[in-house]
């Protein structure tokens, strides 16, 4: 009994007589039998040769290839082909690309898709992990300016204002600190003025200490008369190194 020649096709005649598939012969024609076995992927060679019952099955041709007559029998119409592969649904889409250089024949190239379906999971998980990552880090950026020693941590506070400055709050102290800041910002330094008064020197510039905003440098000095915070204290609460705090701000103290 005849059976599809085609690679991964189990259509065997027997088997199939009640399932309204046909059966072809390879035509004799060398051409298009040359061309059929191209279509079915299949060498002709040891392992395979064309007789008279290698058949391929209706399953491959498409309907109107096929001729049925008033007896209930398939034919194939001259010049059929098979093109119906269980293969040709798992390629890939291509594009050609055509490419023109002068007077030169134009080359096709013939490249495979990139199957954007293959990564998307991937990337989408990557790209949800560094934003995860980003929030994380604003998050602990901002808890770290929030526990960090200054006068926005206690604005809202007026108790804890009252502890370390003794004014009863925020807009009692700010307002003045307006009031003295022209006078703070020209503000030098009792060290500084030994060595400028040796030297004959001009003051150019006021005091003032990069590390922290004078607002907080004025918080610092009061913390240390109404608490009698250390110096080693300060230090650590301020976030300044102990060589800045006593050649800037010991004086102040």
């Amino acid at each position: 009994m005849p059976y599809c020649c085609v690679p991964g096709c189990t259509s065997y005649q027997r088997k199939e007589s009640d399932k309204n598939i046909s059966f072809h012969r390879f035509p004799s024609d060398s051409k298009a039998c040359r061309e059929w076995t191209v279509k079915v992927k299949r060498d002709i060679g040891p392992h395979f040769q064309i007789t008279d019952n290698t058949r391929v099955c209706s399953k491959h041709f498409t309907q109107d290839c096929i001729i049925c007559s008033l007896t209930g029998l398939h034919r194939l119409k001259r010049g059929s082909v098979p093109t119906l592969f269980t293969w040709c649904c798992e390629l890939k889409p291509r594009r050609t690309l055509q490419r023109h250089q002068g007077v030169c024949d134009i080359e096709t190239l013939e490249e495979e898709e990139e199957d954007q379906h293959l990564f998307p999971d991937q990337n989408t998980r990557e790209e949800k992990e560094k934003q995860k990552e980003i929030a994380g880090l604003t998050e602990e950026n901002e808890n770290l300016r929030s526990q960090q020693f200054c006068l926005q941590r206690f604005q809202c506070e007026p108790k804890m204002i009252l502890f370390y400055t003794g004014f009863k709050d925020y807009e009692t102290l700010k307002a003045l600190y307006l009031s003295l800041q022209p006078t703070a910002q020209s503000l030098v330094r009792w060290s500084q003025m030994q060595r400028l008064n040796k030297t004959e020197q001009t003051v150019t510039a006021g005091f003032h200490v990069h590390n922290i905003c004078l607002f907080d440098q004025f918080f610092l000095f009061l913390c240390r008369m109404r608490q009698g915070l250390l110096s080693t204290d300060l230090t650590v609460r301020f976030n300044l190194s102990k060589a800045t705090y006593q050649s800037d701000m010991y004086n102040l103290g």
